[in-house]
């Protein structure tokens, strides 16, 4: 589950967080988070708070998106996980919009998938014997121009259109 760590800073001349807390983002949304947000301030009250920032995030898969789009981008890991984190990384936070339309879903390899595009297409009108003919790693190459695919931390391929 996404979250992230907001920090209090004093000034410019101290510029090391002096509190902070994790802020679980799942179910909170825009009114949520800037009262936690607030109540972490408030507990600094006793220090000459000058700012806060979000200084750490977990379960993001390395996207570090900013705070105007940090409930929609933990949302969208919540229910798409690596995946969407994989496409972000490629084509950005910002057209989020565009995943489900670009997701194709995910394979062993990206051979593996050109395989199943192949005969779902294609080879359900062939001949058993004919399918022994067909190079799908030719295949998989030419479908790269349509697609890319990424291979998440356990090995396997996730796969999308360029839209």
């Amino acid at each position: 589950m996404p979250r992230i760590f907001i920090q209090t800073i004093l000034n410019a001349s101290c510029p090391e967080p002096i509190t902070g807390e994790w802020v679980e983002l799942t179910n909170l949304d825009q009114d949520d988070l800037k009262a936690a947000i607030a109540e972490i301030i408030e507990q600094s009250q006793h220090y000459p708070i000058q700012r806060w920032e979000i200084g750490d995030y977990d379960g993001f898969y390395g996207l570090t998106p900013p705070l105007k789009t940090v409930l929609e981008v933990a949302q969208l890991i919540e229910e798409h996980g690596e995946a969407y984190a994989l496409y972000a990384q490629n084509i950005g936070t910002d057209i989020a919009d565009d995943f489900e339309d670009a997701y194709c879903g995910e394979w062993n390899s990206f051979k593996d998938y050109a395989i199943e595009q192949f005969d779902d297409v294609y080879a359900f009108n062939l001949c058993d014997y004919a399918r022994y003919y067909i190079n799908y790693d030719k295949v998989a190459h030419d479908l790269k121009i349509d697609y890319f695919y990424e291979t998440s931390e356990t090995g396997t391929v996730h796969v999308f259109r360029h839209l």
